[in-house]
């Protein structure tokens, strides 16, 4: 820790202690930002037009991560993306950006954890629904 010599008024010096400050910088994503406000706003088409998007999109999700987050999000906890950009993330957010990078970044995951996710994030837009939960055999 620094240390700043404050000359005080009867011209007598003392040591001090600086005031540590702690400030958390948000990370330049683009794509991740890009995406985010995408699909905020238009569920419908891909936020990723190019290959080229897509694979920096990808880039920028994995390089923020390290391996044990990378292998908890493709298993299913987008709790790991929750500071991602250096703010708190939301859950709906959470949710959005971890769909976009199984769909638009080549990664494979079970049915089951993109349903789940799929879920998650309807009761949370929706309101927990009161219906039955078990969907029966799928054909």
């Amino acid at each position: 820790m620094d240390s700043m010599i404050d000359v005080l008024a009867d011209n007598k010096s003392s040591k001090r202690k600086a005031p540590v400050k702690i400030a958390i910088e948000a990370r330049a994503l683009p794509r991740v930002q890009e995406v985010l406000a995408h699909v905020a706003t238009d569920r419908t088409n891909p936020p990723l037009a190019s290959q080229e998007e897509r694979i920096a999109f990808k880039a920028e999700i994995e390089g923020a991560l390290n391996e044990n987050e990378l292998i908890a999000l493709r298993q299913g906890d987008e709790s790991v993306l929750v500071d991602i950009l250096g703010d708190h993330l939301s859950e709906q957010e959470q949710l959005l950006l971890a769909l976009a990078y199984y769909d638009h970044a080549d990664i494979e995951v079970g049915s089951d954890v993109r349903v789940g996710l799929i879920e998650r994030l309807t009761d949370i837009e929706y309101g927990e629904t009161h219906t039955h939960k078990d969907r029966g055999p799928i054909h």
